[in-house]
């Protein structure tokens, strides 16, 4: 029996083969950890500062209706 002609693959699949390296993969994930971390550190201040009895004007991320 002949062989069926292969399928071009999708565009997204093409562009996605670069993760199969894996000095590329853990440079993608170690990048998107430091993302979310950095993205949170923010809501650890407001927390820390509101458990430490501070309200929002304390905390300098409150407008002019705080004052």
């Amino acid at each position: 029996m002949p062989e069926a002609p292969a399928r071009p693959r999708p565009a997204a699949v093409r562009a996605l083969t670069v993760l199969r390296t894996r000095d590329f993969g853990l440079f993608c994930c170690g990048y998107a950890t430091s993302l979310l971390g950095s993205s949170m550190a923010g809501v650890a201040v407001a927390f820390a500062v509101l458990d430490g009895g501070g309200g929002p004007a304390r905390s300098g991320s409150c407008s002019r209706q705080c004052r």
